[in-house]
């Protein structure tokens, strides 16, 4: 900090000291916060900028009309104390204030304002605010004591011996709200503006009977529909190497990516590029299509294929072999904004019956012509005995970094155990499937998806379905 109270020796204390130095240490620490993202210049003219850090909006599991914002941090402009600070008066002084959001929060969204055939935009916006309490560890819960001048051994509880509870702490806070924008017939809908002093976030589109939230836009210029082109930018702070710069006014220097060259110059992190924030999903069998958004040239697509199911068992001592995985891949795409794409989820392979039969393969996932992930194959069935093969995985093409899928495992015998189930196979960031096992008949267990292989049966049971494969596109 630049400013410190002076104290002498002997000198009676004085409350104003105290205050003014907690008050000195805050703007000293802020001070620094300001020089480092908006430069030294900002710090002495005032001309500061806000920025949030972390918050990124998540659909939440399984989807519904709520989404989850993580721990986040906001850096804005704001007095020292809007509100008297214990005994100094408010200070209107305005300074790079830090609120805090220490854990995840949930926001829900309703529908109530809308009609059949209307949508409306909802923004998420958040501002710095600050909270007086009582300190969770004051050992007195916040009544204090006060100098009793009559009986100086006798202090008196509260001001005044009022015995009236006191705040003792206050913190900095990030506040999030949502505006809703004016209801209107869908495709005519228009975002609201931030409120003043907030600073836009997120922007959902809620149409009417609509059950749940799958896409969640950042804020910027027509990053939707009917969106300005003078729509504010989210104030996050993120990764450069996300996207490229223009290297024109109110942007950081251009960096190409493609060749390790550097546009050299100053990289104020409040110019900092935007990572990708944006989703779209995929995990239902059959044929989508993918329309690039506005202004959007580059996505990022991860993709997985169907697993393949497990085999059946017929009589005791029997089981069917684990179903294989689905191919795993990922790869960044250039793309042209309107530009349509068909995008193909695989189903799970069905699971052999106690006849028995063999689990069926899983279906093929693809994203247009750029990523083709195969499903697992099914596991071959054991009839009064353990099956001697399993689904082997599927295959990838397409991407820059690809995972073949697992094979499923074989059956087993173990003594007082009984049969052991041959286990689905695991895909690329999944668990293998369920695990049973005993003397009697059991359906093979289910898969931990996308794209995992379903369990064999035992003992008569049938295998279990592959799970479905899945696509998941960021931008």
């Amino acid at each position: 900090m630049n400013n410190r109270p002076i104290l002498y020796d002997y000198e009676q204390g004085r409350t104003f000291d105290i205050l003014s130095a907690f008050q000195y240490a805050m703007k000293g620490d802020t001070d620094v916060g300001a020089a480092v993202l908006m430069g030294n210049a900002s710090v002495a003219s005032g001309a500061m900028t806000t920025v949030v850090a972390g918050g990124e909006a998540t659909a939440t599991s399984p989807a519904s009309l709520s989404i989850n914002i993580a721990p986040a941090a906001i850096f804005q402009p704001a007095a020292i104390d809007a509100t008297a600070y214990g005994a100094l008066s408010a200070n209107t002084t305005p300074i790079y204030q830090l609120g805090v959001l220490d854990s995840a929060t949930t926001l829900q969204f309703t529908l109530t304002n809308l009609a059949a055939g209307q949508s409306q935009w909802a923004l998420v916006e958040a501002q710095f605010v600050s909270s007086d309490s009582v300190a969770a560890n004051d050992p007195n819960g916040g009544l204090l004591l006060y100098y009793n001048s009559t009986n100086p051994l006798q202090p008196y509880q509260g001001q005044n011996n009022n015995g009236q509870v006191q705040n003792t702490l206050r913190t900095g806070l990030i506040q999030f709200n949502i505006v809703l924008g004016t209801p209107a017939t869908s495709g005519d809908q228009v975002p609201p503006n931030p409120d003043s002093g907030w600073v836009p976030l997120y922007l959902i589109e809620l149409t009417y009977g609509m059950t749940q939230i799958t896409t969640i836009l950042t804020c910027g210029p027509s990053v939707g529909q009917n969106v300005p082109s003078s729509y504010p930018n989210a104030p996050l702070l993120a990764g450069l190497l996300n996207s490229h710069h223009g290297g024109i006014a109110g942007q950081a220097p251009k960096i190409i990516l493609t060749n390790g060259e550097e546009v050299q110059g100053i990289l104020p992190l409040a110019n900092f590029a935007q990572p990708a924030k944006n989703m779209w999903v995929a995990n239902v069998p059959g044929t989508n299509t993918f329309t690039v958004p506005a202004n959007v040239t580059t996505v990022k697509v991860r993709q997985w294929g169907a697993g393949g199911g497990g085999g059946g068992s017929y009589g005791a001592a029997s089981g069917g072999g684990g179903g294989g995985a689905g191919a795993y891949a990922e790869g960044v795409y250039a793309v042209t904004p309107g530009q349509q794409i068909t995008a193909t989820v695989g189903a799970g392979g069905a699971g052999g019956n106690g006849s028995p039969t063999a689990g069926s393969a899983g279906g093929t996932s693809s994203f247009g012509s750029l990523v083709t992930c195969t499903g697992g194959n099914g596991g071959s069935a054991g009839s009064s005995a353990l099956a001697t093969s399993a689904g082997s995985g599927g295959a990838p093409s397409g991407g820059q970094f690809q995972v073949p899928g697992n094979a499923g495992e074989l059956p087993a015998l173990s003594g007082s155990n009984g049969t052991l189930c041959g286990m689905g196979a695991s895909a690329y960031g999944t668990s293998k499937s369920y695990y049973v096992s005993g003397t009697v008949a059991q359906n093979g267990g289910a898969p931990a998806g996308p794209g995992g292989g379903g369990g064999g049966g035992i003992n008569g049971g049938a295998g279990a379905a592959g799970a479905n494969g899945g696509i998941i596109v960021e931008w």
